[in-house]
């Protein structure tokens, strides 16, 4: 019996198999080999998962796929954010006017 899945259902699957894995694999994993699916992605960045699919698509975030799935590297994500963030611009307060 052949079964087709589609892609959301590939990335669904793989997100559960993660969550029921996690308590056995222990705090072993670094920061920075930590690897999200699209939905992980999204809620690291407080995005869409839409909005992560159409950069993804648009090659503008790092990304890998292998077999099919999108994954994303956390130091990947981390130095493109560093890469595209802007520096925050100091106002100054208004000066009150002399009476």
């Amino acid at each position: 019996m052949k079964m087709t899945l589609e892609k959301e259902d590939i990335h669904e699957i793989a997100h559960t198999v993660a969550e029921i894995l996690k308590p056995h694999l222990g705090n072993t994993q670094r920061e920075e080999d930590i690897v999200f699916d699209v939905k992980g992605i999204a809620s690291y960045l407080h995005v869409s998962e839409s909005w992560v699919y159409e950069r993804s698509r648009l090659n503008e975030i790092p990304k890998t796929k292998p077999y099919g799935v999108l994954l994303f590297r956390k130091k990947d994500i981390d130095k493109w954010l560093e890469k595209h963030s802007t520096p925050s611009v100091n106002i100054p307060p208004k000066i009150k006017a002399a009476t």
